[in-house]
Formats: structure tokens, sequence, C-alpha cells
């Protein structure tokens, strides 16, 4: 039986003094100063009424100095703004601004008037930019329609459980080899991201500082020193360094024990103890968790369930062992959420939900990454394995199999989704011009498809230089399910394999998927234990790497020779970006090879920065009436009356204090360096190191 529970404290007095300072140090707050010829101007936070697709509207409290007034006259403007939102460095810029309307209370029509005209003609002429983590805080109290994904399989992996160093490799599908060009002797398995080939008599694995070998893929391994002359040479081939890359370092040997080979064809997911499970009890609930482990194992003792977090999903079982079962996030025992985020184990909150963290992690899957994309820059090519075949999705759309490619044929007319842009062709071949619109037979993609991600993104709207585009984190992987977000829909994508090519589909069990609310969800991309590096193709630390993250981000196929198509060398095609260590929250329009496409959305030469006020508190509200409110030190709430401040009670608007709080700790945190950290949590999640 785990042991009784013990309680910590956590100096309330350090937390108050780390969040004043990193207020302090904020150099984009609120409110923003705009200097006009007849005063100046001050714009509050803004306060979200609706969001979509990439148009903000709401509202938010200014006030004015005029030359002429010894006072300043405050009042409520409200907004249209198209959100243009950089996901990687988590910023938002309002582009198009527009003042409908606005009102100050206590002022004659005619002053208000004249108020409202100068409001009107000066914001729009400044250039507002803002953190996406004050976006994402205050768009917790738009009231939407929580859109969950639905359709996914519940199956549980196969949840593999060991208390000695253990490596998974994982292979899709049965083992697919192939002749290795100018190894005649060899055969390489190309259904896998490893370094894994056959000499005619055993299998190699490569292990950094130690080899391994077995006469059967699904037999025992055993370390070797050194592999079969050809297989080092192959190796040593594909570790060779390109042009401007660093030579790499030679493996070390090592005294430390290798781990155990386990090998699966079906998907699966390794969790390592370091022994017998430890357990902890989790302050104020019935929990425990297992400390010897990066994963998050949690033990319900009331139940005796063991609860292990996987993809983002919770698995159940007794005593760890078969079979496993699905818990839906929101059906968890109710001390889930009594979790303390300070906990070591406060990171699964996002998991859970009903939470502060799973709210937010809800809405950052809501928000799109946006771009304006040039008509005359956005060039696209598919390649095909031989003619174009198609397999059906519904009546009305089928997708193109044998190309790495996401083509989808709709009506006669043909649609690619590439790097989060959509084009259209009159054949499948191409030639492909940005399209001005997405079909609505895209939405109606289920997820037991490998091209459903494509729903997710967006064209809003378009002129005849540029097209406004964008996508949700669904388009990399990440979907809001049952209150809060997953990794993967969960089922499995059958290969397309050939005599000459392979083209893996995107994965969700297998390469240790881990959400940050920061970065996003990031996959265990390097496989090891202590100095045991496990090589993926094409050498290096992302090598070939093959289909752990979503088609549209890297999804590289394997290149045989033969059939007498020119295939580029090396294990991977060198025109997919490679993924990113810092998670799916990367902007896909923004990497090396998208950038020359996409086009400023505003006109920063003539725009001018409206920058934070210096001296100025953020302390002013309006609510949906246009009345104005301050909030003071002690926590009372004053309303604008005339030229004076008075109490007013409840003003109703307690929740957008709170969220703009959060917003503020969550933007220092991420500039602070504190990701990794954010409401608790200690890296859990996944199911190795």
């Amino acid at each position: 039986m785990p042991p009784s529970r013990t309680l910590r404290a956590f100096p309330a007095a350090a937390v108050l003094m780390i969040a004043t300072s990193l207020q302090a140090a904020d150099k984009t707050a609120w409110p923003r100063e705009i200097k006009a010829e007849e005063g100046r101007i001050l714009v509050y936070q803004p306060q979200p009424d609706g969001y979509e697709g990439n148009i903000l509207t709401g509202r938010a409290a200014v006030s004015i100095k005029l030359k002429t007034k010894p006072e300043p006259v405050f009042g409520t403007a409200w907004f249209r703004a198209r959100v243009d939102v950089d996901r990687e460095h988590r910023t938002v810029q309002y582009a198009d601004v527009t003042i409908p309307k606005s009102r100050f209370p206590g002022s004659t029509p005619e002053s208000e008037q004249k108020l409202a005209s100068l409001i009107e003609k000066e914001v729009p002429k400044w250039e507002f930019d803002d953190s996406l983590d004050r976006l994402i805080a205050s768009l917790r109290l738009v009231e939407k329609e929580k859109k969950y994904a639905d359709g996914f399989n519940t199956k549980a992996p196969r949840i593999l459980i060991e208390k000695v160093p253990a490596v998974l490799v994982l292979l899709d599908g049965e083992p697919i080899l192939r002749d290795v060009p100018d190894f005649e002797s060899l055969k390489r398995v190309v259904n896998t991201p490893y370094f894994l080939v056959f000499d005619g008599k055993a299998y190699y694995l490569n292990g950094s500082a130690v080899w391994f070998t077995a006469a059967d893929l699904k037999g025992e391994w055993e370390a070797v020193k050194k592999p079969g002359k050809e297989v080092a040479k192959y190796y040593e081939k594909l570790q060779a360094p390109k042009k401007g890359e660093e030579q790499p370092k030679p493996p070390q040997d090592s005294k430390q024990k290798p781990p155990r080979i386990i090998l699966s064809t079906q998907p699966a997911e390794l969790i390592l103890l370091d022994g017998e499970p430890k357990y902890t009890p989790v302050t104020g609930t019935d929990l425990h968790y297992v400390t010897n482990t990066g994963s998050a194992i949690i033990l319900d003792v009331p139940s005796q369930d063991t609860y292990v977090l996987i993809s983002g999903r919770w698995y159940r079982s007794k005593g760890m062992k078969d079979p496993w079962e699905l818990v839906k996030a929101d059906a968890l025992p109710a001390d889930f959420k009594k979790i303390p985020p300070t906990s070591p184990i406060g990171e699964v909150l996002s998991s859970v939900a009903g939470t502060e963290q799973a709210e937010d992690a809800l809405m950052e899957a809501q928000v799109p990454q946006t771009a304006a994309v040039r008509r005359d820059q956005a060039k696209a090519e598919v390649d095909y394995d031989g003619p174009p075949k198609f397999e059906k999705v519904s009546d009305d759309v089928e997708y193109a199999v044998n190309t790495a490619s996401q083509v989808l044929r709709i009506k006669g007319k043909y649609y690619l989704c590439d790097q989060a842009v959509w084009y259209i062709a009159d054949t499948p071949e191409g030639p492909w011009i940005v399209a001005d619109r997405v079909p609505p037979e895209v939405q109606q993609i289920p997820p037991d498809k490998p091209v459903y991600n494509t729903k997710y993104v967006y064209v809003y709207d378009s002129n005849p230089e540029v097209v406004y585009v964008g996508y949700l984190p669904g388009y990399v992987g990440c979907y809001p399910y049952y209150g809060t977000v997953v990794w993967g829909t969960g089922w499995y994508y059958p290969p397309y394999v050939s005599p000459y090519v392979y083209y893996p589909h995107p994965v969700t069990f297998g390469f240790n998927a881990h959400y940050n609310p920061y970065y996003g969800w990031s996959l265990g991309f390097s496989v090891g234990y202590g100095p045991f590096v496990f090589s993926f193709w094409g050498g290096g630390y992302y090598g070939g790497y093959y289909g752990g993250y979503y088609g549209p981000v890297y999804r590289p196929p394997y290149y045989g020779g033969g059939g007498g198509v020119v295939r580029p060398p090396g294990g991977y095609n060198p025109g997919r970006p490679r993924p990113t260590p810092y998670g799916t929250n990367s902007n896909v329009y923004n990497r090396a090879e998208n950038r020359a496409r996409t086009a400023s959305t505003t006109d920063k030469s003539t725009r001018p920065q409206a920058r934070s006020a210096a001296g100025a508190s953020n302390n002013l509200y309006s609510d949906r009436s246009g009345n104005v409110y301050r909030r003071d030190g002690s926590g009372s709430w004053q309303t604008r009356e005339g030229s004076s401040w008075k109490g007013s009670g409840n003003s109703g608007l307690n929740r957008d204090y709170t969220a703009r709080q959060n917003g503020a700790q969550r933007t220092q945190g991420y500039r602070g360096g504190y990701g990794g950290g954010y409401r608790g949590g200690g890296g859990r999640g996944g199911g190795r190191r």
C-alpha cells in the first residue's frame, strides 16, 4: 500500500514577489498611448466579445486628455479587428482596426460626438500588438460553443510497463525490407524511423555507443560493439556530414548496461520505471503518484485504479496490467481537479477537464495561426509514385494515396493542402494556384482518414494580391477532446508502400507526445537511455524522421530507386521541413522555405506603434453597456460618474480582472523562460526521456 500523506507549503510572499517583478518587466503592458494633435489617448486592454475566424470584436476602456480640458474624459470604444497570430513567438497583432461606436458616460451629446470622431479617426492609424497569452486568457470569458473532436479511436495502444532500461522500436506494420543502393548484401527496414538493416544473416540496430543484433526481428536482441563491415560502411555513409554541417561526434563507449530492445509492429507506448513503483501522496487528495518514472502514473486509492497519461489521454487499469481502458478527461475521479498546480505532478492539470489549465489548453486549440500569402510567390508541386491513385473518403471527396502530399479530388476539381495553404488545380498534377475558398466538403472528412487534419486549415479572405489564411492546432495534431486537448486521432493509418517508395502517415502513440502550454505538443525525437542514442534515418538528431509529426509538418518518403523516376538521395525528401524541437506552436508560415510567400499584413513604415503608457496602471474596464470602472489596490470597484469616481460595489467585472492578471502572468512566464513550469509540473506526461 502507498505511504501516508504529507503536507508541503509554498511561501505566498515568494509568489507575490515573483509576480510583481514580472509585471514590472513587461515592456508591452497596457494601457497604450496615442499622441494626437487634440491631446493624449490611452487605450486600455481589450475585452473581447467575439472571435470568429481571424476577426476579433470587443470593447476597450479609453481615456482622453484634451489639451483644452484640465481633466481626462473616460469612455468605451467598441472595435473590430483582424487578428494576425504568431504562435511561435506568442504574439498577436491587431490589423484593419475599426471603431464602429463609442460611448462617454456623463458627456453632453455634442461633446460625445467630438470624442467619438477623435477615437474613430486616430485609433486605426496606430499599430497595436499584444501577447497571445493575454488574448487567450481574455477569450476564456467569451461565450463560445465548445467544439470537441468526435469519432476518435478509443482503443488503448499496447502499453508496455518496464522496470529495467528499455527502448521501444516501432515499425509501421509488419517489416518491409528494401534493397540498399551500392550495398548488395544489405536490406533496410524502411517502415521505421530507426537505423535498422538486415545483412542476410542478422538484423542490426544502431544504439550510438553500442550496436544491437538479432536473428529474428521479434526475437531477443543482444548488444555488440561492432556490426558487420557492410553495415558499418553504410551507417558511416549516412552519418557523413553534408556541406555546412558539423562533423558528428563519435560515440563513446559506456560501461552502463545496454537497454532492452522492445520491437512493436502495432501502436504502442513504453513507460519506464526505475525498479518497482514508488508512491508519494498528492497533497489534499486520495491520489498517489509514482515518483520513479518520467511518465504520469497516478493511483486512485479508494478504487485502487491506476491511471496513466499517454498522448493527452488517460487510460485506466488494475495493477498497471492489461486490459487498459480509455477514461475521458471529464470522467476522471473528482480528486484529479484538486491536484495542486505546484505539485511535481501538477503539469497533468492541462489534461484534467474543468481545470483552469485545461480551459487554457482548449482556448489555445481555438486560436488560429494566421498569415497573408502572396499569390505570385506561393508555389507548389506534387510528386506521385506513378499515375495518381485516389481512395474514397465520402460520396464527394477522394484523396490521393501514392504521394506524400495531401491532394483531394472534390467534384471534379483538385485541392492541395500544403504547408497550411490551400491550392486548386484542374488536374492532379497541377499547375497549382492559391485557392480563394475551401470546399465545404472538407469539413465532413472523418478522423479515420489520414487527410482529416486538412479540415483545420482555412481561407478567411482574399484580394488580387494576397489570400488571408490560417490553421488551428488540429492541423498539426492537437485536438480538443472532452474538456481538454489530445495528440492525434488515435487511429492507425496504414502506409502506402510500393517497390520504390514508402509514404508513412501520422501516428498518435509511441513517441512520448507531451503537452506544454507555451510550446504545444512535442515528441520524443531523441530516443535513448543514458549514452545509448538511437539514430533515425539520415543520420544525426532528426535524420529522416518518418512520421510522428503530422504530414504537413514533416512526412518524408523512403526512396528506393528504379522505376525510371529520379529520386533525391539520402532517405528523405529534402523539400520537406524537419520537425522543430519547440513543439506544434511553431509557425509553419514562418519557416525559411515559406517566408518568401508570406506578405506583411501591416504597413509598419507609416503606422506608428502604440506603446505602453509610462506610469499608467492597467486597471480600467468597461461593461457591455459602455460604463467605465476602476479597480483600486484594495480590490474595490468604482464607476465613473461625470467628473469623479464613485464606489459601485460589485461591478460584475471580477472575472475580467482575473483573466487580465492570468494573461499577464502567462505572458511573463513565457518571456521569462518558465514555459516548462507553467502552473506546476516537472516535465511529465510521456513514456521515456
